[in-house]
C-alpha cells in the first residue's frame, strides 16, 4: 500500500503531495474564510468547518447555522443565483 501524506485537511500519494507543496508555495496566503454565511460557497465552508470541529446531527447543526447566515429566505436561498 502507497504512503499517504496529510496537508491542509486533504490526503495525497507522494506524487501528489509534492505537486500540491509546490503549487501551494506559489499563493502567498489562503483565501480567509467568510466570518457570516452569504452564498453556497460560503455556506459549505461554514458546514465542513463546524463539522470538522464538532461532529453534528441535523438537528444540533441548524440552529448554529441559522445564528452565522445573513440569508433571509425572500432574496436568496443556498443553491440559487
Amino acid at each position: 500500500m502507497p504512503t499517504i501524506h496529510r496537508s491542509d485537511g486533504m490526503i495525497f500519494l507522494p506524487e501528489q503531495a509534492a505537486e500540491y507543496e509546490k503549487k501551494r508555495a506559489l499563493v502567498a496566503q489562503a483565501p480567509q474564510m467568510e466570518l457570516f454565511v452569504m452564498d453556497e460557497r460560503s455556506a459549505i465552508d461554514w458546514l465542513i468547518d463546524f463539522l470538522k470541529k464538532r461532529p453534528s446531527t441535523y438537528q444540533e447543526l441548524h440552529p448554529e447555522f441559522i445564528l452565522n447566515s445573513v440569508l433571509d429566505g425572500k432574496n436568496m436561498r443556498l443553491g440559487q443565483n
